[in-house]
């Protein structure tokens, strides 16, 4: 495929430096979903559109910088999941996209974001299970029922 053309029935590739910088390693220790900070802030609401296809783009974004991942909430996984499910069933390369926030202005991103959203979520998930399991430790560590099980 030397066409650059992206085929979302794969995993979307993440570029390199994301993939090493911007969210937390597999096979990692768990201290380090803690000691991690460069996690995006909470979902943000965006437009849902019923027809997506001015929203997909064959223009490749040029010059994204890697902190905008930071300061953009992520969609909620439902309209993750629409724009792949557009991207999959669009009839040409789809390069880029657009959300519409309800309130700020439209924002470009490279297609590989719906990737980046997919694996920090996952990683978000983990921190909070073992921050639970942290928390229910601690609580009955205190109270020495854990020794009485």
């Amino acid at each position: 495929m030397s066409s650059g053309v992206i085929d979302l029935t794969t995993e979307i590739p993440l570029p390199k430096d994301i993939k090493e910088n911007w969210i937390p390693l597999d096979g990692e220790s768990v201290p380090h979903l803690f000691q991690f900070n460069q996690y995006p802030p909470q979902p943000m609401v965006y437009h849902h559109y019923h027809d997506l296809s001015q929203h997909l783009h064959e223009e490749e974004v040029t010059h994204f910088q890697p902190h905008t991942l930071l300061e953009l909430g992520p969609p909620p996984t439902k309209l993750s999941d629409i724009y792949q499910a557009a991207v999959k069933a669009a009839s040409y390369p789809v390069h880029s996209f657009t959300l519409v926030p309800i309130s700020g202005d439209p924002v470009r991103l490279p297609i590989w974001v719906l990737d980046y959203w997919r694996e920090i979520r996952r990683a978000v998930g983990y921190r909070q299970d073992w921050k639970k399991v942290l928390i229910w430790l601690r609580e009955n560590s205190r109270s020495g029922s854990i020794f009485n099980l």
